[in-house]
Protein backbone atom coordinates (compact mmCIF):
# COMPACT_ATOMS: atom_id res chain seq x y z
CA UNK A 1 0.00 0.00 0.00
CA UNK A 2 1.31 3.47 -0.74
CA UNK A 3 1.73 5.99 1.47
CA UNK A 4 -1.19 8.10 0.16
CA UNK A 5 -3.72 5.31 0.16
CA UNK A 6 -2.71 4.49 3.37
CA UNK A 7 -3.06 8.32 4.73
CA UNK A 8 -6.37 8.20 2.77
CA UNK A 9 -7.77 5.19 5.01
CA UNK A 10 -6.16 6.48 8.10
CA UNK A 11 -8.23 9.95 7.44
CA UNK A 12 -11.37 7.58 6.65
CA UNK A 13 -11.16 5.48 9.73
CA UNK A 14 -10.55 8.76 12.18
CA UNK A 15 -13.77 10.11 10.24
CA UNK A 16 -15.57 6.97 10.78
CA UNK A 17 -14.86 7.16 14.26
CA UNK A 18 -16.28 10.71 14.47
CA UNK A 19 -18.67 10.23 12.87
CA UNK A 20 -19.83 6.99 14.71
CA UNK A 21 -19.42 9.19 18.09
CA UNK A 22 -21.31 12.38 16.48
CA UNK A 23 -24.18 10.14 15.49
CA UNK A 24 -24.68 8.31 18.84
CA UNK A 25 -23.71 11.19 21.30
CA UNK A 26 -27.33 12.87 21.32
CA UNK A 27 -25.70 16.73 21.75
CA UNK A 28 -28.00 18.68 18.95
CA UNK A 29 -30.72 17.15 16.56
CA UNK A 30 -29.98 14.68 14.50
CA UNK A 31 -29.88 16.85 11.53
CA UNK A 32 -27.40 19.29 13.08
CA UNK A 33 -25.07 16.35 13.74
CA UNK A 34 -25.18 15.45 10.59
CA UNK A 35 -24.55 18.81 9.08
CA UNK A 36 -21.57 18.93 11.50
CA UNK A 37 -20.26 16.21 10.25
CA UNK A 38 -20.50 16.74 6.39
CA UNK A 39 -18.96 19.98 7.21
CA UNK A 40 -16.24 18.56 8.74
CA UNK A 41 -15.55 16.01 6.33
CA UNK A 42 -15.37 18.98 2.93
CA UNK A 43 -13.32 21.00 4.94
CA UNK A 44 -11.33 18.00 6.34
CA UNK A 45 -10.30 16.23 3.24
CA UNK A 46 -8.67 18.85 1.49
CA UNK A 47 -6.81 20.45 4.32
CA UNK A 48 -5.78 17.27 4.82
CA UNK A 49 -4.52 16.91 1.43
CA UNK A 50 -2.98 20.38 1.29
CA UNK A 51 -1.17 19.21 4.10
CA UNK A 52 -0.04 15.95 3.61
CA UNK A 53 0.77 17.37 -0.13
CA UNK A 54 -1.91 15.52 -2.59
CA UNK A 55 -3.02 18.00 -5.28
CA UNK A 56 -5.18 15.00 -6.91
CA UNK A 57 -6.84 14.31 -3.82
CA UNK A 58 -7.42 18.01 -3.22
CA UNK A 59 -8.45 17.94 -7.16
CA UNK A 60 -10.83 15.48 -7.17
CA UNK A 61 -12.81 17.12 -3.78
CA UNK A 62 -12.83 20.35 -5.99
CA UNK A 63 -14.69 18.17 -8.33
CA UNK A 64 -17.13 16.25 -6.71
CA UNK A 65 -18.26 19.57 -4.12
CA UNK A 66 -20.38 21.37 -6.58
CA UNK A 67 -21.43 18.32 -8.21
CA UNK A 68 -22.98 17.78 -4.56
CA UNK A 69 -24.08 20.92 -4.10
CA UNK A 70 -25.86 20.45 -7.43
CA UNK A 71 -27.00 17.49 -6.45
CA UNK A 72 -29.89 19.30 -4.33
CA UNK A 73 -31.78 20.27 -7.11
CA UNK A 74 -32.61 16.65 -8.32
CA UNK A 75 -33.08 15.75 -4.73
CA UNK A 76 -35.42 18.70 -4.53
CA UNK A 77 -37.06 17.90 -7.65
CA UNK A 78 -37.76 14.29 -6.73
CA UNK A 79 -39.30 15.33 -3.28
CA UNK A 80 -41.67 18.50 -4.10
CA UNK A 81 -43.20 17.42 -7.04
CA UNK A 82 -42.75 13.56 -7.82
CA UNK A 83 -42.71 12.78 -3.70
CA UNK A 84 -40.36 9.94 -4.46
CA UNK A 85 -37.80 11.15 -1.75
CA UNK A 86 -39.30 12.04 1.66
CA UNK A 87 -36.73 14.01 3.77
CA UNK A 88 -37.51 13.51 7.66
CA UNK A 89 -37.73 16.65 10.10
CA UNK A 90 -34.45 16.19 11.67
CA UNK A 91 -33.88 19.72 12.94
CA UNK A 92 -31.36 20.70 10.30
CA UNK A 93 -32.23 23.79 7.76
CA UNK A 94 -33.80 23.16 4.84
CA UNK A 95 -33.21 24.58 1.08
CA UNK A 96 -36.38 24.14 -0.30
CA UNK A 97 -37.72 20.12 0.59
CA UNK A 98 -34.21 19.09 1.09
CA UNK A 99 -31.71 19.09 4.03
CA UNK A 100 -29.08 21.62 3.83
CA UNK A 101 -26.64 18.85 5.16
CA UNK A 102 -27.30 16.94 1.72
CA UNK A 103 -25.37 19.73 -0.40
CA UNK A 104 -22.31 18.72 1.06
CA UNK A 105 -22.94 15.01 1.78
CA UNK A 106 -22.83 13.47 -2.16
CA UNK A 107 -19.30 13.73 -1.86
CA UNK A 108 -18.22 11.78 0.77
CA UNK A 109 -19.26 8.34 -1.18
CA UNK A 110 -18.29 10.01 -4.58
CA UNK A 111 -14.93 10.51 -3.34
CA UNK A 112 -14.27 7.23 -2.14
CA UNK A 113 -15.90 5.46 -5.60
CA UNK A 114 -14.08 7.77 -7.47
CA UNK A 115 -10.61 7.84 -5.46
CA UNK A 116 -10.76 3.74 -5.64
CA UNK A 117 -11.58 3.36 -9.33
CA UNK A 118 -8.63 5.56 -9.65
CA UNK A 119 -6.58 3.55 -7.52
CA UNK A 120 -7.59 0.24 -9.64
CA UNK A 121 -6.89 2.30 -12.97
CA UNK A 122 -3.54 2.40 -11.53
CA UNK A 123 -3.25 -1.38 -10.63
CA UNK A 124 -5.12 -3.26 -13.61
CA UNK A 125 -7.07 -0.93 -16.79
CA UNK A 126 -9.80 1.00 -17.17
CA UNK A 127 -11.93 -1.51 -17.99
CA UNK A 128 -11.85 -3.09 -14.81
CA UNK A 129 -11.67 0.40 -12.77
CA UNK A 130 -15.26 0.91 -14.50
CA UNK A 131 -16.36 -2.18 -13.14
CA UNK A 132 -15.56 -1.50 -9.88
CA UNK A 133 -16.75 1.77 -9.88
CA UNK A 134 -20.06 0.41 -11.01
CA UNK A 135 -20.19 -2.21 -8.47
CA UNK A 136 -19.23 0.52 -5.53
CA UNK A 137 -21.47 2.30 -7.02
CA UNK A 138 -24.39 -0.31 -6.42
CA UNK A 139 -23.42 -0.85 -2.68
Amino acid sequence: MKLEQRDILLFHIAFAILAAIGLLVPLAPLGIRILVLVIIYNIGLPVFAHLRGYPQIKNIWLFLLPLSILMIFPDWFLAAKLHTLVFPKTGSPFIGAVPVFMAGMWSIPLFLILYIGEQVEKVFNQSFAMISVAFLSLI
